[in-house]
Parts: C-alpha cells; sequence; structure tokens
C-alpha cells in the first residue's frame, strides 16, 4: 500500500466522521431545542394555571399581562426539575402517571444533550455520573 493510498484512506475516514460530527450537532441541537420549548410550555401553562384570572388577557392578546410576564421571566431562571414539579403540581388533578413520565424522559434527554461529553470524532455521547442513575451510560444519536 503506498503513501497516496493512505493519505485516500484517511480523507475518507476523517470526512465520514466529520459528517457524522455534523449530524449529531444537527441532532442533538435540534433534540435540545424542543426540551427548552417543552420547558417553555410548561412554565406558560402553570402560570396561566395558577392565574386563571389572566387567561382572558392571553387569549385576546395572545400575550402575557405585564405582571404575568414579569412572573414567566423570572420563571426562565429556574431548573428543568422545578418548573417540572410546578408542572406536577399545577396539574395534579389532571396529569396521569404515564404523562409524568413522558416528561421524566424529556427532562433525562435534556441532562444528556446539556450535560454529555461530547466528541466530534464520535457519533456517541458520553454521560456524567449524574446521568449513569437512569441506566445511560452512553448514547448514539
Amino acid at each position: 500500500m503506498s503513501f497516496t493510498d493512505l493519505t485516500k484512506i484517511e480523507t475518507l475516514v476523517k470526512g465520514t466522521v466529520m459528517i457524522d460530527a455534523k449530524k449529531n450537532f444537527e441532532r442533538s441541537g435540534y433534540l435540545f431545542m424542543s426540551t427548552a420549548w417543552v420547558q417553555s410550555v410548561m412554565v406558560d401553562l402553570t402560570l396561566l394555571r395558577n392565574n386563571p384570572d389572566e387567561i382572558e388577557y392571553f387569549k385576546e392578546n395572545t400575550a402575557f399581562s405585564e405582571q404575568l410576564g414579569k412572573k414567566r421571566k423570572r420563571c426562565w431562571k429556574d431548573d428543568f426539575s422545578f418548573i417540572k414539579k410546578n408542572f406536577f403540581l399545577a396539574f395534579e388533578n389532571i396529569i396521569t402517571e404515564d404523562e409524568k413520565k413522558i416528561f421524566d424522559n424529556v427532562h433525562v434527554l435534556r441532562n444528556i444533550l446539556a450535560h454529555s461529553r461530547v466528541s466530534t470524532g464520535k457519533g456517541i455521547f458520553y454521560t456524567s455520573q449524574g446521568i449513569r442513575k437512569h441506566g445511560i451510560s452512553s448514547w448514539k444519536l
């Protein structure tokens, strides 16, 4: 095998790795932003559930009142687990255990994407100790 052949093989492998890395970044970015959207919707629904007098204003204006908007901005700083807990409390008479599991899975996915060791050269995320308690040590996109 000549040096030229080795260079061609190396170029092909690097090209494949970079394509995989690009796919991983795109997929993980899409998934992460989807979990951020779920978190945002949970905040909105919890605020409206806990402030029913604001619902008509929201329906008419498709926006929160100034007062509720300030509460909303404060909630954006909260951790997903805190938001999820408040969401479950606000909808405790409606939400089922199966639905809670779905939100728990979204929470785990969010943490995998936010707290994993990422390598552009591999198609796998390596998870932190806290995520391993859920039985996930590595995850292929």
